[in-house]
């Protein structure tokens, strides 16, 4: 409200200056508001960035490890295939062995029944030729020389 006791040119001049540091205050305020503001989106602007550069460095280290793990994998079913090719080798030779096996004890069997047919017809020929009798203990001491 102007003042009675001032003239009215200075009141207009007094109500212009005010006006105007009202509105330097304001336009300060504003900029200030606006500093904040920037200063505000400055610092998350940083944090964002310095969080970017924290993913990036993890997303890294990440991709090397899954690196390392996939090398190990690849290795381990090289390894793994290895094993299974020796181990099919290994299967194919006991097979063949548990076959040689099989024949000599067919064999084995053959020939045990074919001494024992011989030592019937050797002790038949003693008995019938005298040199021996059934239940002679001395027969079984000599064939064991």
């Amino acid at each position: 409200m102007p003042d009675p006791t001032v003239p009215s040119d200075q009141n207009s001049l007094i109500y212009a200056a005010g006006s105007a540091i009202i509105l330097l205050i304001a336009g300060a305020g504003a900029t200030l508001k606006t500093l904040r503001q920037q200063r505000h989106t400055d610092s998350i602007h940083k944090d964002s960035s310095e969080l970017f550069d924290q993913l990036q460095k993890t997303i890294s280290r990440s991709e090397k490890r899954i690196d390392e793990l996939t090398k190990r994998l690849d290795t381990m079913a090289s390894e793994r295939n290895a094993v299974m090719v020796e181990n099919e080798r290994l299967r194919g030779e006991n097979a063949r062995l548990t076959d040689q096996i099989n024949v000599l004890r067919e064999g084995q069997q053959r020939l045990e029944g074919e001494l024992k047919a011989a030592l019937a017809k050797i002790d038949d020929m003693e008995v019938r030729n005298g040199a021996w009798k059934p239940g002679d203990p001395d027969r079984r001491s000599r064939g064991a020389q």
